[in-house]
């Protein structure tokens, strides 16, 4: 969204509102002229009533919270988008709710990605005359837990998937309930694996229609497209469910983009590419101006094949060991490492200890390589690597608690690694 590292925006975990001075991918497609607008899955917003504490996630006494997707009003939470049809959060992928510019809760009629992509058509419809180009998000919430099904995902789906679900060699189907505890356990069932499949192909139906559309509006030939995502799912691989975890299947996620005749069909490149890239690299693409102050570069050129990008290594972290809050109780979720074209590399905050993997000779990540079989000058390079990142960064590789500071009592950005805003 920002162009920036998480520690120079501070939303370094979910439900925290960015400082009112943030800017946004949208502010500066806005600025210039852009129809902006935003369907579909937020997660940028506090989504509590009043405040709940950062650091432990017990309710402080006398003070009450509703963990609920809440309502972002038209101003500077948006980060830029003004047409809106959005949720914060929630897990109902079918006749969920969310809200445009008003208070009252509305609701999709079905599954969520046949939704998205019907309000995605009216938005295009409602601007494919305009004189102002337009910029549209659409930020589909699946494929996401809790894989149930007919109740997650369209039957037409599901029978396009085959129950004869082959699992990776790095998977397990039984593993510890919580990352560094060896009690408890949780259990992969192939159903969900299943289901997973089946939110994913659904996406891709639902990217079909909205390709249809642009080519019967004939807004094909001049529209930018880009399918990527967030991040992925470990999905029992390394014995994990979920992300957080510095692993490929977590942290290699799809990008696509299409431009006819601009971007050559079938151009495939290895450029390393970050979510910290779209802004620039997008606004270059469309001629709008850069905004100053940014980390990510322009990987345009790379894309147009008018040159290459000199680029070694690029950051990978998380920060706290719960998704919504300071915590440093798991060290398995806070680390901080560099991915290169061939090698990850990670340390972690509170053991120190080190992982080392060649992506390209060991592609399901099954041999760590710090256990003596790195060379010493690898390690110095990716080593130094990483720490150069950390300076870029402001990032002293704090544990999960240290961040607490960086937000005021509604859960607003108000510090980041460069200091108080």
């Amino acid at each position: 969204m920002t162009g920036k590292y998480p520690t120079h925006t501070g939303l370094l975990v979910n439900f925290v509102n960015p400082h009112r001075e943030e800017r946004g991918i949208a502010d500066a497609f806005r600025a210039a002229g852009y129809h902006t607008g935003f369907l579909g899955k937020w997660h940028l917003s506090s989504g509590f009533i009043t405040h709940q504490s950062m650091i432990s996630g017990a309710v402080r006494e006398g003070v009450a919270t509703l963990i609920e997707p809440e309502y972002v009003p038209p101003g500077r939470g948006r980060l830029g988008f003004d047409e809106w049809a959005a949720f914060n959060f929630h897990m109902d992928f079918k006749q969920g709710f969310y809200y445009r510019d008003h208070t009252k809760k509305e609701y999709y009629p079905d599954y969520e990605a046949d939704w998205i992509v019907d309000e995605s058509i009216r938005f295009l419809k409602k601007h494919k005359d305009s004189d102002n180009p337009f910029f549209l998000m659409v930020a589909p919430h699946y494929p996401h837990p809790a894989w149930r099904g007919e109740r997650d995902v369209p039957k037409r789906s599901l029978q396009q998937i085959s129950e004869q679900i082959q699992l990776p060699p790095n998977c397990r189907q039984s593993f510890p309930m919580k990352l560094d505890s060896p009690g408890g356990t949780l259990e992969l069932k192939l159903d969900q694996v299943r289901t997973y499949y089946a939110m994913c192909q659904n996406i891709d139906e639902n990217l079909g229609r909205l390709l249809d559309y642009l080519d019967q509006a004939g807004l094909s030939e001049n529209t930018l497209l880009v399918f990527t995502s967030d991040h992925g799912e470990q999905l029992g691989s390394h014995g994990r469910k979920s992300k957080m975890v510095p692993f490929e299947e977590s942290i290699n996620v799809p990008l696509i983009l299409r431009l006819p005749n601009r971007i050559q069909a079938g151009m495939v490149s290895d450029v390393l590419y970050t979510p910290m890239d779209h802004l620039p690299t997008l606004c270059s693409l469309a001629g709008v101006d850069v905004p100053t102050e940014i980390d990510g570069i322009d990987l345009s050129p790379e894309i147009l094949k008018q040159g290459k990008v000199q680029r070694d290594a690029v950051l990978i972290a998380h920060y706290v060991s719960a998704a919504n809050y300071c915590r440093s109780h798991q060290d398995a979720m806070q680390w901080r490492g560099c991915r290169t074209k061939q090698y990850t590399y990670v340390k972690y905050v509170i053991s120190g200890r080190e992982l080392l993997f060649d992506n390209r000779a060991d592609p399901y990540q099954m041999t760590n390589l710090i256990n003596g079989s790195a060379s010493k000058q690898l390690l110095k390079t990716m080593r130094g690597h990483l720490k150069q990142l950390l300076i870029e960064s402001h990032d002293n590789m704090h544990p999960g608690t240290h961040y607490a500071d960086w937000y005021d009592e509604t859960r607003t950005v108000i510090r980041t690694g460069k200091g108080e805003l």
